[in-house]
């Protein structure tokens, strides 16, 4: 039971009649709403010895069966422990809709999403809008069917980066468990084979494996035929080696089968988060570009310009650029989105290099 659920109840009385306009102006909801919210709790109630009567011209009132049962309406664990979330505003309903489509497994209908959030299937309409707009930045689609159907068009791997990167999806019901002892296969390997990341990337790892093994048990396998090219290009076989053997771990841990497009993607992630910068394993020589280095001497060339910071001497962090950029690539050509709990202290405490790396658009 909800909060406006509970407000009515409160508010209806079994010796005299409330209108549903009187009833929306004590609990500041609209007419529409109140209505609705009534027949919800007309089906409460009846579970706790009483019902709702309406009277045309008059309004509603509460008639109580049994006193005794009654009295527990707001003691039992309906209003307790399973007191139902109801977006307030349009940017809750939409991550509600987002949320609804993404993750059901069959086909969500705009008349039931009206109903279940007590709006028009206009103001629906003006949310879809929003919502195709936050779903075509991760390279997925919304479609509408028979103008009341609706589902998402786009690779699992887009889903996948959807998910990990959206907060209300992959928070909720999440398995802090799981998470711990992904995190433990994962530094394990990364120690055994002498790799340095930092842990941003290490976090964001762990919700992309998270988010794997997920989907895989819901059977939604992710389809990549052949090992990333960019890969190929950057002549990097390290980030290969790391995740076959941490997908080995993972698929006897959780008994999951982590096929050759799974291992290719989790690859990928590890290249985009520069796994690249200890030596023990693999080719370890990775191919900076004549783009890649122009790139950055421009970059350089540009901040003193405008700055007047002279770095395009500095051997170390052109090398260092270098490798970043090369990591950029590939989260930019797969739209891997790298997640930075740390942005606000960055900009406080390291202001000049964050105002470079700004103007220089890094």
């Amino acid at each position: 039971m909800n909060s406006i659920c509970k407000n009515i109840i409160l508010n209806l009385s079994e010796n005299r009649y409330i209108t549903a306009g009187e009833l929306a102006e004590i609990i500041l909801v609209n007419e529409k709403t109140i209505r609705n919210y009534i027949k919800e709790v007309g089906g409460i109630v009846k579970d706790y010895g009483a019902e709702v009567e309406r009277k045309h011209g008059y309004g509603y009132k509460l008639l109580v069966h049994d006193n005794a049962l009654f009295s527990t309406i707001f003691t039992a664990d309906v209003y307790q422990d399973n007191e139902e979330y109801l977006p307030q505003n349009a940017e809750e309903r939409c991550h509600y809709i987002i949320m609804d489509i993404i993750t059901n497994e069959e086909t969500t209908l705009i008349s039931e999403l009206a109903e279940r959030l007590y709006v028009s299937e206009y103001t629906i309409q003006s949310d879809l809008n929003k919502v195709r707009k936050i779903l075509e930045s991760y390279n997925l689609k919304l479609v509408t069917k028979n103008y009341d159907e609706l589902y998402i068009e786009g690779s699992e791997f887009d889903r996948r980066i959807f998910l990990v990167n959206y907060d209300s999806l992959y928070s909720a019901g999440s398995d802090e468990q799981m998470k711990q002892q992904i995190s433990s296969v994962l530094l394990r390997v990364f120690e055994e084979y002498d790799v340095s990341i930092s842990e941003v990337s290490v976090q964001n790892l762990i919700l992309h494996l998270y988010m794997a093994i997920k989907r895989i048990r819901s059977g939604n396998a992710v389809e990549f035929n052949e090992d990333p090219e960019i890969l190929k290009e950057y002549n990097d076989n390290r980030c290969s080696i790391i995740s076959n053997k941490v997908c080995d771990q993972l698929s006897e841990l959780y008994d999951v089968e982590f096929d050759a497009s799974e291992r290719h993607v989790f690859a990928l992630h590890l290249f985009g988060h520069r796994v690249t910068e200890k030596y023990g394993v693999g080719n370890t020589n990775v191919v900076i570009s004549q783009e890649i280095y122009d790139d950055v001497m421009n970059i350089l060339q540009f901040i003193h310009a405008t700055l007047g910071v002279d770095q395009r001497k500095n051997l170390n962090l052109i090398m260092n650029l270098a490798v970043h950029m090369v990591s950029l690539d590939v989260r930019i050509r797969y739209n891997i989105r790298l997640k930075n709990p740390l942005l606000v202290d960055i900009k406080k405490k390291y202001a000049l290099g964050y105002t470079m790396a700004s103007q220089a658009k890094i």
